[in-house]
């Protein structure tokens, strides 16, 4: 078809004039002339390779072995000493969690227009670049003290904290309590 295409015979052109499958045809085979030519070589086997293992990468928080920390302290699930019991106990909250050999405190205290919240962690492994935290979304790193510091709007419900390859999954905490009387 491409030979006819290419000679242009008086009785082939009168074909494609009248055949809108091969005036289609010829068009393909124009714009994609491989007739005749070498085949395309393979791409090198690293190549391959790759591409094959970026295609098989997990997401980089999938690759982390994942703990769970359990919840060692809570002040607001502790009864108040006597004298203890006003509204102001209500503006502080004390949480400490562990997984393994990870500790974690955090402390929460209500302002007038949202919450200031530090957290400190303890690990034998030490802490380094690759330490971070994230809490609702939002990734935070430790200041030269160690200590992880911002202000939400809102108290945290989902936290997760990276150390080592480890990210530590904390319980979504309720941040409601009754008050004392």
């Amino acid at each position: 078809m491409l030979a006819e295409a290419a000679g242009r015979t008086p009785r082939f052109s009168r074909h494609l004039a009248s055949c809108p499958d091969c005036r289609e045809l010829v068009e393909l085979f124009r714009t994609f002339a491989v007739a005749g030519n070498l085949p395309l070589p393979d791409a090198p086997a690293g190549w391959i390779a790759g591409a094959e293992a970026v295609a098989e990468q997990r997401k980089p928080l999938e690759q982390l072995k994942r703990l769970v920390a359990d919840l060692i302290l809570d002040t607001w699930r502790m009864p108040a000493p006597v004298g203890v019991r006003g509204p102001g106990a209500l503006d502080q909250r004390r949480l400490r969690f562990r997984a393994e050999e990870i500790e974690f405190d955090l402390r929460a205290e209500r302002r007038v227009k949202g919450w200031a919240l530090i957290a400190q962690t303890s690990s034998p492994t030490g802490h380094d670049e690759k330490t971070w935290l994230e809490v609702d979304g939002k990734v935070h790193f430790a200041g030269a003290d160690g200590l992880y510091q911002w202000w939400s709007a809102r108290p945290p419900k989902h936290i997760l904290f990276g150390i080592g390859g480890r990210m530590v999954v904390f319980p979504e905490l309720a941040w409601k309590k009754k008050r004392s009387t």
